[in-house]
């Protein structure tokens, strides 16, 4: 059973973002979150699981 790819793994690969783009995302959506939006909707518009927010938070 192989292991759930990494945020930025996903963003990588999937989108074709570079590192800074994914810097650029993480901090997007944590700013969000930290100005009272709900973690789950934001990491559900990047098209990504809820279990990805766990990435980033932790």
């Amino acid at each position: 059973m192989s292991e759930r790819p990494t945020f930025d793994e996903v963003l990588k690969k999937r989108d074709g973002y570079t590192e800074n783009e994914v810097t650029e995302a993480r901090n997007d959506i944590l700013n969000r979150i930290m100005e009272g939006e709900d973690g789950f909707d934001v990491i559900e518009e990047y098209g990504l699981e809820p279990d990805y927010l766990e990435d980033l938070l932790f």
